[in-house]
């Protein structure tokens, strides 16, 4: 498994290298799309093999050899890498520099980590002088996370989306038709965990770990299943939170000409920026007040373009605001259990010629309506840092009967005005 991990109408993604090709003059890459799991439902994706001069790697590598990560034994097919999700107004999402790039300059971090941990640094302990952009920067919006959430390892992978958010792809026509070619980034903790937790986990204790036997299956052979995210709200003791579940759906087969024909070396897919890049993503999305202010102090101070720097100046004290809330509904919309592909246990395998291009316009950014906006801190996990992630309000939860019970009635004037006072109390967002 590939580790390149260094520790508001439209979300910016800049996941996909912008190169130009130079015989058609055009992106390269601007075919592919890139997608996340979010809390409507479902999403069922067909993992592409690995492929390395040509030849297809198996799910596992190098099994007859002891490693002290069990995830080492998964081939490149998965892809883990440091980003910036969801940042500032635009929900810009970004990777961040390779770690042997930040090692070449000295750096044993990212600007971003480095910018993120100064600027808390400063609302924490100097909470009266620090700028209330700053402060705005980590308050969580409803409906979402905060604009400035720490960044933080995904999970990626190459394939064919069929389902996103509970509904099945679809071409210009409105008819389900898969998507090809997609990268899935898988954002959240719990996701993550559950795919390469159940990816190096034998089903049977007493025989060794092969495509046969692990807790999902084969995932990524030409002959193998497509890859079912299911959310699902738990209880946890911070609140009720959207997990993620992962299990194997239904038959997707491959070829090898169009395994290796469509698999791209993640180096060349991927848009892995420098360090001024980096710096120049993170002012976009947070604007140059804050990026000056989170690293002026820092050792990529250097890499601070005069330009940038008289820009903060001019600009400072303008607040940087967060995305327009979306409402809380979305966090709950998720079904109570995790709910299978609509399909039949053994269904006839599909074929990639089923798929088609993701529609004009989703080359490599997300829209709104595709967003997973339950907090990225979410999961069970506590980094021991930062502001406490506040538990949602418990009238979120979906009503179990009528707002007036069942009965077919108008209610009175004043049972009216009752009811709509109660629930604008109940789904008031807390300050904070």
């Amino acid at each position: 498994m590939k580790n390149m991990s260094t520790a508001g109408q439209a979300r910016v993604s800049r996941m996909i290298n912008p190169v130009v090709d130079k015989e058609t003059g055009k992106a390269k890459y601007g075919r592919w799309a890139v997608r996340s799991p979010n809390s409507k439902g479902i999403t069922e994706f067909r993992i592409f093999p690995a492929v390395v001069d040509g030849t297809i790697l198996p799910q596992y590598i190098d099994l007859d050899k002891s490693k002290a990560d069990l995830k080492e034994h998964l081939s490149d097919a998965l892809m883990e890498a440091d980003a910036c999700i969801c940042w500032g107004a635009s929900n810009s999402t970004f990777l961040l520099p390779k770690p042997a790039e930040l090692a070449k300059h000295g750096f044993s971090r990212s600007p971003a980590h480095e910018l993120y941990w100064a600027l808390w640094e400063k609302v924490k302990k100097h909470p009266d002088k620090t700028p209330a952009f700053i402060h705005e920067l980590f308050q969580r919006g409803k409906g979402r996370g905060e604009p400035m959430q720490r960044p933080r390892p995904i999970l990626m992978m190459q394939g064919v989306l069929l389902t996103l958010g509970g509904q099945p792809t679809k071409d210009k026509e409105g008819k389900p038709k898969p998507w090809f070619p997609v990268v899935l980034q898988i954002n959240q903790a719990t996701g993550q965990r559950e795919l390469v937790g159940k990816l190096t986990t034998q089903l049977d204790k007493t025989k060794a770990l092969s495509e046969a036997n692990n807790e999902l299956g084969a995932l990524l052979a030409l002959d193998g299943c497509t890859l079912v995210v299911t959310p699902k709200m738990v209880r946890t003791q911070v609140g009720d939170q959207v997990h993620y579940f992962c299990d194997k759906g239904r038959r997707l087969l491959l070829t090898r000409e169009q395994t290796v024909a469509n698999y791209v070396p993640w180096e060349e897919l991927l848009n892995f920026p420098d360090i001024p890049t980096c710096i120049q993503y993170i002012s976009d999305a947070i604007g140059a007040a804050a990026t000056v202010m989170g690293l002026s102090d820092t050792g990529f101070a250097g890499f601070l373009p005069t330009e940038l720097l008289a820009r903060a100046e001019r600009l400072s004290g303008e607040p940087a605001r967060g995305p327009a809330s979306t409402g809380l509904g979305a966090r709950y919309a998720s079904p109570a259990a995790p709910v299978a592909p609509a399909a039949p246990a053994e269904p006839p395998p599909m074929t990639l010629d089923d798929a088609i291009p993701p529609p004009d316009g989703l080359d490599g950014s997300d829209r709104a309506e595709d967003m997973t906006f339950p907090p990225l801190a979410e999961d069970d996990e506590d980094p021991g840092f930062g502001p406490a992630a506040a538990a949602p309000p418990a009238a979120a939860a979906p009503m179990a009967t009528a707002p007036f019970g069942s009965a077919q009635v108008v209610p009175d004037q004043q049972t009216l005005i009752d009811a709509l006072a109660k629930a604008q109390v109940q789904f008031t967002p807390r300050k904070g």
